[in-house]
C-alpha cells in the first residue's frame, strides 16, 4: 500500500475550498504535490497514505482539475483517471544517476497541454511508451467552452467597422441635427396651420392675399345714418395688403 506521508484535514479542507472557488470562476487547476493520489499513476513509494481522500476531493470537482503533478516516485509514472485528470509522477531526482536529468516543461494551451520532458522517463513496467506529448483538458463539469478560434477575429473586425462608422458620422452629425430641427419646425408649422384652419377660415396662417384679389365692398348704410366718407386711395392700398 501507500508508503508516503499524507495530507492533514486542514490541507484537504484548503484543497476543497480552492477547487470550489476555481469551479465557480470557470477555471482549471493544476495540483502540485510531492506525492501522488492515484494508485495506478505511480509506485507505492510515491503515494499519499490517505490518497483515497485526496482522490475523492479531486473527483468532487470533475472537470476543474486538469492534472495532479507529483515528484516522489523513484521511477516515474503516468496515468489518466476516469474524470480525465492527468496524473504525472515525475522521476525523483534523488534516485537519478549522476549527470542524469529528470525535469521537463508543461505548456498549457487553450484546449490541451503539451508535455516536454528531459532525461528520465516513466517506469517501463507501467508506461513502456514513455511520456505523453499532448494532454487533453477535461471537458466535463461546469467548464465553459473556449470560443472558436475565429471568434476573436470576427469580434475585432466588427469593432473596427463600428469605429470607422463612428468616425464617418462625426462630420455629418451637425447636418443631421439641422435637418432634424427643420423637419420638426415644419411639422409644428403644419400643426399650427391646421389649428388655425379649424377656427373658421380657409386662409393659411401668415398668407397675404394677392394684389389682384377684389376688395370687398363696405356694408350698406343703415337708414338715417350719416354717409361714410370714401377711403383715400392710399388707405385702400394699405388695407389691401393687410394680413388676414
Amino acid at each position: 500500500g501507500p508508503r508516503g506521508g499524507g495530507l492533514s484535514e486542514g490541507q484537504l479542507g484548503w484543497l476543497r475550498e480552492q477547487l470550489s472557488l476555481a469551479e465557480e470562476a470557470g477555471e482549471r487547476v493544476l495540483v502540485f504535490c510531492h506525492l501522488g493520489c492515484l494508485k495506478d499513476g505511480c509506485a507505492a513509494e510515491g503515494l499519499l497514505f490517505n490518497c483515497d481522500e485526496a482522490k475523492a476531493a479531486v473527483d468532487s470537482f470533475a472537470g476543474t482539475v486538469a492534472a495532479w503533478v507529483s515528484g516522489g516516485d523513484p521511477a516515474g509514472g503516468y496515468a489518466r483517471d476516469g474524470h480525465g485528470v492527468h496524473h504525472l509522477a515525475l522521476a525523483s531526482a534523488a534516485h537519478c544517476q549522476v549527470n542524469h536529468d529528470a525535469f521537463g516543461a508543461l505548456l498549457v494551451h487553450d484546449g490541451h497541454m503539451t508535455l516536454r520532458m528531459v532525461g528520465a522517463g516513466p517506469s517501463p513496467a507501467s508506461r513502456p511508451q514513455g511520456w505523453p506529448d499532448t494532454l487533453a483538458l477535461p471537458r466535463s463539469g461546469k467548464l465553459v467552452s473556449a470560443p472558436p478560434a475565429g471568434a476573436s477575429f470576427v469580434f475585432m473586425l466588427v469593432s473596427l467597422w463600428m469605429r470607422v462608422l463612428q468616425a464617418l458620422m462625426v462630420p455629418v452629425a451637425p447636418l443631421l441635427r439641422m435637418l432634424t430641427d427643420e423637419s420638426g419646425q415644419g411639422q409644428a408649422d403644419r400643426r399650427q396651420g391646421m389649428a388655425a384652419g379649424d377656427g373658421g377660415g380657409s386662409v393659411a396662417l401668415g398668407r397675404i392675399p394677392s394684389a389682384t384679389a377684389p376688395v370687398p365692398a363696405p356694408p350698406a348704410a343703415e337708414p338715417g345714418a350719416p354717409p361714410q366718407a370714401a377711403a383715400a386711395p392710399g388707405e385702400a392700398e394699405e388695407a389691401q395688403g393687410t394680413l388676414v
